[in-house]
Parts: C-alpha cells; sequence; structure tokens
C-alpha cells in the first residue's frame, strides 16, 4: 500500500486485512525514537529516522518470509517507496548529506536484495488540500509543520519510482472523493475494486 503522507494507506491497508483476510504488516511510525526529533529538525534526525523505518521493515518482511505462500499478504508503505521517495526528498531538501544519503542507499539495496518483492502495489493519490487536511485532521502534533513543498518533492518522487513498473504491477486509485474511514459504501467500492484486479492477477 503506497504513497504519501495523508492519502490514507494505513487506513487501506487495515480494511484490506480485515475484509479479503490478508496478513497485515503495519508502519510502526510510533516506534520511532527519531520522527518527532526529525520534524522538529530535519536536518539533524533524517538520518536516523529514515535508518530506523528502514531497519525495522527489513526485519519485518524477514520475519514474515514463511508466510509468503501460506497467506497473502498486506504492508503499509512498501520498503522501496522508502528510498525512492522518503529517503530521496530528504537528499533534495538537504536534510540528509550526500555522505548520510550514500550509506543509507548501500543498506537499503543490501537488505532489499535479499527480501520478498511485491506482486502489486496500490498506489493512493489525493491532491494537495486534501492532503493537508487530512494530516490537520488526524492531530498528530509533530506534524504540524509539513510544509507544501514536502509534500509535493514525495508525490513527484512517487511518480518517477512507480514509472518504472509495467502498468499490470501497479493499481493507482484516488482517494480524494473516498472516505475509508467512515463511509461504508466507499469502503465496499475500495475493496472491490482490490478483488477484482487480485482476481485478474490470478488468471
Amino acid at each position: 500500500m503506497a504513497g504519501v503522507l495523508g492519502t490514507g494507506k494505513t487506513t487501506a491497508a487495515k480494511l484490506i486485512s480485515n475484509q479479503l483476510g490478508f496478513f497485515l504488516v503495519k508502519e510502526e511510525f510510533a516506534e520511532n525514537p527519531f520522527l518527532r526529533l526529525f520534524y522538529e529538525n530535519p536536518k539533524r534526525w533524517a538520518f536516523h529516522s529514515q535508518l530506523f523505518f528502514l531497519q525495522e521493515k527489513a526485519k519485518q518482511l524477514e520475519k514474515i518470509k514463511n508466510l509468503l505462500n501460506k497467506k497473502n499478504i498486506v504492508q503499509d508503505c512498501p520498503l522501496e517507496q522508502d528510498y525512492s521517495s522518503y529517503a530521496k526528498t530528504q537528499k533534495i531538501l538537504g536534510n540528509m548529506n550526500r555522505e548520510e544519503f550514500s550509506l543509507y542507499e548501500k543498506i537499503y539495496c543490501f537488505l532489499n536484495g535479499h527480501l520478498p518483492q511485491p506482486d502489486l502495489i496500490i498506489q493512493l493519490d489525493s491532491n494537495l488540500p486534501q492532503l493537508l487536511k487530512r494530516i490537520s485532521r488526524r492531530g498528530r502534533s509533530f506534524e504540524k509543520g509539513i510544509s507544501k513543498k514536502y509534500l509535493q518533492t514525495l508525490a513527484k518522487l512517487q511518480n518517477q519510482w512507480l514509472a518504472k513498473y509495467p502498468k499490470n504491477r501497479i493499481l493507482r486509485i484516488n482517494t480524494d472523493k473516498l472516505n475509508l474511514a467512515e463511509n461504508t459504501k466507499d469502503r465496499k467500492v475500495f475493496v472491490k475494486i482490490i478483488k477484482d484486479r487480485i482476481s485478474a492477477i490470478k488468471k
């Protein structure tokens, strides 16, 4: 489940897990001791925060390897997105210097080469005003300073990352008019879209 902040990745991943019986690999952002520090001082803590997410997600994927032949799995924010969008954004915005990004990239390439890769990337899209509205509404104090430039850079890199994949590996869904948290009809529509694509993959 991919997308920038505020697109509804976590809600969507939980919905797929609950409705379709997928094993959910959560993004444990609350366990990252550097995340709040990063938002307070990006240049000081970006490398630490990104590296924490990288090793945590790698550990999660390593643990679920034995489930791959037994159960469908949905991951909230894939490892490759962390590198292709989030870490590269930190480099572009000057929050990670060249040496830090180079080290991060080497560690990422080593870890990712030994981990399972997704059969399908579900990319959730949303316009900038909607993203800012959702981020504000969820009320995480450390996210109050998120800028339009940060979100726009993430979205641009997200598109560049997805462009390298064959179209049959990507499912893009615009969530501007979907309320997956509260609207039953919207949830049913979303789940049906996912089920239909999964059925097509299996044929």
